[in-house]
């Protein structure tokens, strides 16, 4: 018996989409990377789902507070949108 691969069984398919809702004190372009370095990152996952990255509302007022790991690891963020917060 063969076995369908993700791909066929995408196949005229709609993808289900799904809400990615980054953590406190980072933001979309962040979650992004992180979910594209996970195993989640792997391409039969994006042909399956419509991953979608919103930005928080509310800007982190004080970007020294964010977290030295974060700041080293994503480097300087778009001076449009910055660090966001819930």
């Amino acid at each position: 018996m063969k076995q369908s691969s993700p791909d066929a069984v995408a196949v005229g398919c709609k993808k289900m989409r799904v809400l990615c809702l980054h953590g406190f004190d980072t933001n979309a372009y962040i979650m992004e990377m992180q979910v594209g370095m996970s195993v989640l990152g792997k391409k039969p996952l994006w042909d399956m789902f419509d991953l979608v990255f919103v930005d928080a509302p509310n800007r982190t007022a004080d970007e020294s507070t964010v977290d030295d790991i974060v700041r080293t690891a994503f480097g300087p963020q778009d001076p449009a949108v910055g660090y966001r917060k819930w």
